[in-house]
């Protein structure tokens, strides 16, 4: 089978990626610190320190049959981890988070209180440079990926139908599980990792293998943009803080457990609603407003709320007193008034 997805050392104080147990007593610093013998300098985190490990990227071609690896592939001898040592640049990932508020005002000049989204970000693509040696034949490597994608060969389709299905599914179970779980690690000035980025399910959407000019020297460059479904990040024993990692749960989050029972979810929703209308005069009423599925934690039970001035809006809106903040009857409620006021009639009689 393909390289199995899992995750390098740790970075835990003397471990096998982490610095060593001298940096526990380090002080805090950036270029300079003070003098003493006690001090441990370090540098400032520096761009060109950097490792990245694609385990896909370890893999290569070999004569005659190679069990249990269906394309009979192996690993390199000298690089079975998957290091790339001929990256020239990566982006570290990064996310944007989402707010339904932002821009939106209340009245003329108050703007809605925020709400963001922190635990639903959408995530950065990552692009990354490769410089193309003679060997490892880099371009090759990239190749075996897709072909392990079942990328435009009817053998490399019935091999990833017979070990994961036939069809899109399997073929993208074969591309993930080749290219593994992608890292990006921080060093220090010892070749230290003192910081790790973990990316899962990771794969190249874009690439490019790069360009060939008569008039330049320089070296073929592969770019690849990636994707990734979910990062975590790793940070070792450093000073007074101790290892730990965050994000660990990534897609493995159990809803049973973050769940709130009905009446806090309920009440969590009507302190929402409260801050979100606390200055508006025109407010939707409140159990349509979290039927409607307003309400993240609170489960829908109608169709979404019209915008107001469309057709049926009136019903699912009430007035309120600017003042007092008293609610006002209802369009249905004041008709009824009028209808039973005697002037009224007797205008309305021919």
């Amino acid at each position: 089978m393909a390289t199995v997805r899992v995750e390098t050392g740790d970075l835990t104080t003397d471990g096998t990626e982490g610095p060593g147990s001298d940096d526990i007593n380090i002080n805090g610093q950036f270029w300079t610190s003070p003098h003493g013998a006690e001090v441990q300098r370090r540098d400032p985190k520096l761009q060109y320190r950097f490792k990245i490990v694609i385990p896909g990227l370890a893999l290569e071609d070999k004569e005659g049959s190679r069990p249990p690896d269906p394309f009979n592939d192996q690993l390199e001898a000298t690089n079975s981890t998957g290091i790339a040592w001929y990256a020239k640049s990566v982006d570290k990932p990064g996310m944007t988070i989402e707010d339904a508020n932002r821009g939106l005002y209340a009245t003329n000049s108050i703007p809605l209180n925020a709400q963001p989204k922190p635990s639903t970000p959408k995530y950065k693509e990552v692009n990354m440079v490769l410089v193309d040696p003679y060997y490892p034949n880099v371009t090759r490597k990239i190749a075996r990926l897709f072909r392990r994608g079942g990328l435009n060969e009817n053998q490399a389709k019935g091999i990833i139908a017979d070990a994961y299905g036939p069809g899109p599914d399997g073929e993208a179970a074969s591309f993930l599980e080749t290219i593994g779980v992608v890292e990006i690690h921080q060093l220090n000035g010892k070749g230290q990792s003192i910081e790790k980025w973990t990316l899962f399910d990771a794969y190249p959407n874009s690439v490019d293998f790069g360009k060939l000019d008569y008039s330049s020297d320089g070296l073929v460059e592969i770019s690849l943009t990636w994707y990734y479904k979910y990062f975590k990040v790793d940070f070792p024993n450093v000073g007074p803080e101790e290892a730990f990692r965050y994000f660990a749960d990534g897609d493995n989050v159990d809803p049973e457990e973050i769940r709130p029972t009905t009446n806090k979810a309920k009440q969590s929703c009507r302190e929402k609603f409260n801050q979100r209308y606390e200055k508006v005069d025109l407010k939707p009423n409140f159990e349509k407003w979290l039927a409607a599925g307003n309400c993240v934690g609170y489960q829908a039970t109608a169709r979404p709320l019209p915008d107001p001035g469309e057709t049926g809006a009136e019903e699912n809106y009430t007035t309120s007193d600017s003042m007092t903040g008293e609610e006002l009857p209802s369009i249905e409620a004041e008709i009824a008034a009028a209808g039973s006021i005697p002037e009224l009639d007797a205008v309305s009689e021919p």
